[in-house]
């Protein structure tokens, strides 16, 4: 359950495993995996027709990753990272035992946040102009159809882990962020605030941000 209004929410639970918070049922200290396998379902299918977001689908797909490819996740993130050419410093939470947090273990400046962006805006060309990411991927998440999010959100899709119009891909933070990439313009867009209600969540807001960041990339048309 990913309900931030429930203070005991199950994916609060996963934080405890990267030290977000404190342990204070468990008897030993859980890893990633070992919390990803402990979910289950009899029924796997989303019958809702709309997105049912989970932030624990991007830390499987992490692991996936390394196991198909043989590399490090770690290595995946240095080599990106390499390819954005941030000005600042990169920093990623970790479960405890050492293993890269993918579902928003992240830190970095704004600006450093938008030139991940342009890395998206260039169809993964890094700064150095070789491929970094694939272009293939990324037309495939512009183009193909998916679920659309629920009302108000009901004009955006969620495919390939990333929020798209069609024209633009991008994702949000939580607590008030949002990063916004149109190859079409070129242009990177990224905001950061803080939303100090009880579940630093408000879906309201969310959309007024995108919104204001369309309006910028809409500029550059």
């Amino acid at each position: 359950t990913e309900d931030y209004d429930d203070p005991f929410a199950s994916s609060y639970e996963q934080e405890t495993t990267i030290g977000w918070r404190l342990n204070f049922e468990q008897e030993k200290t859980q890893s990633q995996m070992e919390f990803l396998q402990s979910i289950a379902s009899d029924d796997l299918a989303n019958k809702a027709g709309r997105v049912n977001y989970k932030s624990a689908n991007t830390d499987v797909l992490g692991y996936m990753v390394e196991k198909a490819s043989g590399k490090s996740l770690r290595q995946w993130l240095v080599e990106s990272i390499e390819a954005v050419g941030i000005e600042d410093a990169f920093y990623c939470s970790t479960d405890r035992f050492g293993f890269p947090v993918v579902n928003g273990g992240g830190c970095l400046t704004t600006r450093d946040l938008a030139r991940l962006g342009l890395l998206f805006a260039r169809k993964g060309q890094g700064v150095n102009g070789k491929q970094m990411g694939s272009k293939v991927f990324i037309e495939q998440t512009l183009s193909q159809a998916s679920l659309p999010f629920a009302s108000p959100r009901q004009w955006m899709k969620y495919h390939n882990q990333a929020f798209t119009t069609g024209s633009w891909l991008g994702h949000s933070g939580y607590g008030g962020q949002f990063l916004l990439a149109d190859p079409d313009t070129g242009v990177s867009c990224a905001f950061f605030s803080v939303l100090e209600n009880e579940s630093a969540y408000d879906v309201d807001y969310t959309v007024s941000m995108i919104r204001m960041l369309e309006e910028v990339s809409g500029l550059y048309r």
